[in-house]
């Protein structure tokens, strides 16, 4: 969503950010879910947006300690 804003291609964000293209084809198509915490800074970082707004936990029921 927020690359298409920009209107740029992976490519862009991939030199943007530092970034493979293709872990950003992967998190894009769901084919990876968790990041590398460097991979999701680089990614928001470049796209000008709050890590936790660009990778946010949906939530659900399981007890995750804490």
């Amino acid at each position: 969503m927020y690359r298409w804003k920009r209107k740029w291609s992976e490519e862009q964000l991939s030199r943007a950010a530092g970034v493979s293209r293709s872990v950003i084809c992967k998190l894009e198509n769901g084919a990876n879910v968790n990041p590398t915490a460097e991979v999701a800074f680089r990614l928001a970082d470049a796209l000008n947006v709050d890590v936790r707004e660009l990778f946010y936990y949906k939530g659900g029921d399981q007890d995750h300690g804490g």
